[in-house]
């Protein structure tokens, strides 16, 4: 009976399959560690979709693998066939690409970028990457700085005379300097960063020996330079820069301004009027942004799979990019990608205030996330920029006896004027959230 019972056994015993082996996600052992999962369970659901779509794929062949195709099903694989290359032939249809002109306006002088560039050129590495900036405290530290970027900090005040126009500064990009839209050059922000830090070192050092004449100057000489880096530009990075720059040259401005004399006061006031004249509109920046995403487009249809990793680092993003081609042709992604970058740009023409309460539909195609930047925090940020730059605007007019006439960008218009205590010399403005907290909450103060 047992004899028969173990040959039994023995004949209904069937060998173990050799599967495809377990492949890991790094990321979800991670996670479960983070979570503190059950460790001993990880380990089905770490197996990639990738491997699981292999396995399907091996058991679809295996079963195909020996038979002959019916006319029926050899019927269906050529309809499908010829309905996916239809499909890509009218994806890949050449689309229209809006054409957004550019105003050039001709340079009554030299240009400005010449001297800059000749300044960052006389810069080392090391003085680009380790010169300027908060850390430096003492008048020694100040002196040794200012003393390495003289020759520079000369070539700056040259061209600050002049008006900056074009983007043939140092270059990141190789390439003719003349070209445009995405295949520009790139300027070496570092190196423009470090320029505006030096102005920023000479003032506090001309402060220390008591030449506030000369620390106003010098404070106005880095915001001028950020004005003018926001202009020639087909992209949204380089008046950013120019912004930071600004914000540096009117911080330490700020500093002299009771120090001033009204006289002093008021020429300071008068050049800083024509800087922000000078300053480039939110409008002005996002249609360079624009014009560099119609030439990214073009290069992005020419050459997808060079062109899509400068986009994302993500290996994802080549599937999820044929995919949206697949569903909506050149064409169709061209029209979205206007369409609400168009949408972008008329709220950037708004106040602060209505631009936050228009809402902008988000857009589901993966390309327009990954060409479109924090657009809320851009908005922000040059709004936050104008206001003080309005602050220093009305203390120093404050100073030299004038009544200020500077208007907030955070009211709810735009044009309200600053909110000001002129006996005390004492100016605000309503902050992002719109409402007076008389110089508390997120008020800013001059």
């Amino acid at each position: 009976m047992k004899q028969q019972f173990k040959e039994e056994e023995k004949s209904s015993y069937t060998a173990p399959v050799a599967t495809a082996p377990v492949v890991i996600d790094t990321e979800v052992v991670m996670e479960a560690v983070r979570t503190n999962d059950p460790i001993p369970n990880f380990r089905r659901s770490a197996v990639t979709l990738k491997t699981r779509q292999r396995q399907s794929l091996q058991r679809g062949f295996m079963r195909l693998k020996g038979q002959r195709l019916s006319k029926k099903g050899a019927l269906v694989l050529l309809s499908g066939a010829l309905l996916f290359g239809g499909r890509w032939y009218w994806a890949n249809q050449a689309p229209v690409i809006p054409y957004l002109p550019k105003v050039e306006v001709a340079l009554d002088g030299p240009n400005a970028l010449h001297f800059f560039s000749a300044a960052m050129d006389s810069m080392t590495y090391r003085e680009v990457r380790d010169i300027g900036g908060p850390d430096i405290d003492t008048v020694a530290q100040q002196k040794e700085a200012v003393t390495k970027l003289a020759p520079a900090l000369t070539l700056v005040r040259e061209g600050l005379q002049y008006h900056y126009q074009g983007n043939q500064t140092k270059f990141w990009k190789a390439g003719s300097p003349y070209q445009t839209g995405f295949n520009a050059p790139v300027m070496d922000f570092i190196a423009i960063r470090t320029l505006g830090r030096g102005l920023a070192d000479d003032a506090r050092l001309k402060e220390r020996t008591g030449d506030y004449t000369g620390a106003m100057s010098a404070s106005l000489d880095a915001a001028q330079l950020g004005t003018e880096i926001g202009h020639g530009s087909d992209s949204l990075i380089q008046p950013m820069v120019g912004e930071v720059v600004i914000g540096i040259g009117v911080s330490e401005a700020t500093r002299n301004v009771a120090k001033l004399t009204p006289e002093q006061a008021s020429e300071a006031l008068a050049r800083l009027q024509k800087i922000s004249a000078r300053r480039t509109t939110l409008e002005e920046i996002w249609a360079g942004e624009m014009r560099q995403n119609r030439s990214l487009l073009e290069m992005l249809f020419e050459k997808p799979t060079e062109t899509l990793p400068m986009l994302a680092s993500r290996h994802s993003i080549m599937p999820s990019y044929f995919a949206e081609l697949m569903r909506y042709g050149k064409q169709g992604l061209v029209d979205q990608v206007t369409d609400y970058q168009n949408a972008i740009l008329q709220k950037f023409k708004l106040p602060y205030q209505q631009a936050q309460r228009l809402n902008i539909a988000p857009q589901e195609t993966e390309l327009i996330q990954l060409m479109t930047p924090n657009t809320r925090r851009i908005q922000r940020g040059y709004t936050e920029r104008s206001v003080k730059l309005a602050l220093l605007e009305a203390k120093l007019a404050l100073r030299a006896g004038k009544k200020p006439v500077s208007t907030d960008a955070f009211s709810q218009t735009g044009q309200e004027p600053l909110r000001s205590q002129e006996a005390v010399g004492k100016v605000w403005s309503v902050g992002p959230n719109g409402v007076d907290e008389q110089g508390s909450g997120d008020d800013i103060m001059g």
